[in-house]
């Protein structure tokens, strides 16, 4: 993912990860149907990404709602083994 972050042109959703929980907008927005039972748009998906408490309840519930989805924070897929 890095070496197509560092390319020039326009940055993809994947590239930065936002808030205390360092969640990616275009994880947010590929799991809204899952979690929420709508789409979210990218500045909805931003402000869950920021909010403690957003960002804490889509972890909670994509991890329950969604096979592998807490895998796709590096950290937890760092710890995947321990799983």
């Amino acid at each position: 993912m890095r070496a197509k972050c560092m390319t020039p042109g326009p940055r993809r959703l994947d590239c930065e990860s936002y808030g205390t929980r360092q969640e990616k907008v275009g994880t947010v927005m590929a799991h809204a149907q899952a979690v929420y039972g709508h789409t979210v748009t990218q500045a909805d998906a931003m402000d869950i990404a920021n909010s403690n408490d957003g960002s804490r309840t889509f972890f909670l519930e994509c991890a329950e709602k969604v096979q592998g989805c807490a895998f796709e924070w590096t950290a937890a897929a760092n710890q995947r083994e321990m799983v």
